[in-house]
């Protein structure tokens, strides 16, 4: 009987299963083969494992993301929309924070006339840690492919349920989405307004 090493012949360049290679074929070569075949799986699934803990780095990357663009926002800035249909920048970050448990510190200080933007941004970062751990303890032992019901339909995909995967990931993708409202306000209201700097620290007109 060949041995898994001699197996290894049986791949093309691709690294894909070459049938015809297997021709002739007995019964104990088929056995060994399907065996082989089954650990490379596992091996590849776990070169490729995306896991709960990947969704929650790019939640705070896209959060660390959105709050930089709060850098030195003046006072007349927090509360003026372009239209009223459309939420402040004031009003962006209390509906950010509807998810987080741990808010009440940060809608005291967005209570304010003009809130504190350092204090409002490590407020952010504190609650969302907090969050982070517990999508990590509730979707621990969830797939990330497994199908999460949605009352009253996901509005996205017009489906009665979606992934956890794609649930999860949504989060950041909202906290980017709104990143571009913040930039449309700043610079709405204050066209010179430098994001590079303000934002990245860096100096205007870098690439």
């Amino acid at each position: 009987m060949r041995t898994p090493l001699e197996f290894s012949n049986l791949y093309g360049n691709e690294g894909v299963l070459d049938l015809t290679r297997l021709i002739p074929v007995r019964s104990g070569w088929v056995l060994a083969a399907a065996t082989h075949i089954n650990s490379r799986s596992q091996e590849r699934r776990r070169d490729m494992a995306f896991e709960i803990d990947d969704l929650i780095d790019n939640m705070r990357g896209a959060l660390r993301f959105f709050l930089c663009h709060l850098n030195g926002l003046p006072a007349r800035q927090w509360d003026w929309k372009p239209s009223p249909a459309c939420r402040s920048i004031r009003e962006m970050l209390l509906h950010l924070s509807e998810t987080y448990e741990d808010k009440a510190a940060l809608e005291e200080e967005l209570a304010r006339p003009v809130p504190d933007v350092a204090r409002v941004q490590a407020l952010f970062e504190q609650a969302a840690r907090k969050d982070y751990g517990r999508l990590r303890a509730k979707y621990a032992d969830t797939p990330l492919d497994a199908e999460i019901t949605v009352p009253g339909g996901d509005f996205f995909l017009g489906k009665g349920s979606v992934k956890a995967g794609t649930l999860l990931a949504r989060r950041a993708w909202e906290e980017c989405y709104h990143t571009g409202q913040v930039v449309y306000i700043r610079l709405a209201t204050d066209p010179e307004w430098d994001q590079e700097k303000a934002a990245y620290g860096l100096p205007s007109g870098s690439p």
